[in-house]
């Protein structure tokens, strides 16, 4: 079976290795009344969980061809349980010996390798058949197709029937959330988020709020029940789309 070798000059981009914990510049956009009628939304939150690469783990980090992916010479492997909540949440970003953090991303699915549910309460099995790629940004990729970077506090993933790729969606509970980053940084978030992202479980109405490498968060309307409801709105600000879209298309 062929290896992929991931080598940092070959991959070329500085932002694969950069620190994690940091946050692209945050625009503040203005409150905007170019809104349409309020909606009744529900979230859970995800996150590109940071964690130290286990070369002996049981559980090796495949490409979408079955070949094993390694970083320099160490083998890019988790335990059975990281690896199925790696898989679950489609990313996660590895620090190496080399002190090196590399990003791997949802890349698809193949053969299985294990049986995720026993540690999803029977849920989520097949999180055992994701295969890895090197992502693109730092926090990983949103959709693929259209070429989305993940932004913490700024992504969420949707039901793309529901609410269409590309959409930005304000949250009145959200405008004023302090939120003390890593390095120490608090910004004061604006209530906007941008539809960039889709998830096996995310239906109808349900969004899934992006909060970079961080599990807990500051949003009390993130509450992980379709019967905790709030109040969303779409934007039909062209300037707020337009500078969303614009932070989903750079690369971190």
């Amino acid at each position: 079976m062929k290896k992929l070798i991931i080598i940092a000059s070959l991959i070329g981009s500085a932002s694969l290795f950069a620190n994690t914990n940091e946050i692209p510049p945050f625009k503040e956009f203005k409150r905007t009344s170019l809104l349409g009628p309020a909606e009744k939304l529900w979230a859970t939150n995800y996150y590109t969980e940071l964690r130290s690469n286990s070369p002996s783990g049981t559980q090796k980090f495949k490409d979408r061809n079955e070949d094993p992916l390694e970083v320099g010479s160490e083998q890019v492997a988790l335990s059975d349980k990281y690896f199925c909540y790696a898989a679950m949440e489609g990313s996660v970003a590895l620090r190496f010996k080399n002190g090196k953090t590399v990003t791997f991303n949802y890349d698809g699915r193949g053969r299985r390798q294990l049986d995720c549910s026993i540690y999803f309460g029977g849920r989520f099995g097949s999180s055992g058949e994701v295969k890895f790629k090197v992502a693109y940004s730092k926090w990983g990729e949103g959709e693929q197709e259209i070429g989305y970077a993940l932004v913490p506090y700024r992504t969420i993933a949707v039901d793309s029937s529901h609410i269409p790729f590309g959409s930005v969606i304000y949250i009145p509970q959200a405008r004023g959330t302090k939120i003390t980053l890593p390095n120490g940084k608090v910004f004061k978030h604006d209530g906007y988020f941008f539809a960039g992202d889709h998830g096996g479980g995310i239906k109808g109405n349900h969004i899934d709020v992006f909060t970079g490498n961080l599990k807990k968060h500051k949003f009390p309307w993130i509450r992980s029940s379709s019967s905790k409801t709030f109040k969303a709105y779409l934007v039909r600000d062209e300037n707020i789309i337009a500078g969303m879209t614009k932070i989903h298309m750079q690369r971190y």
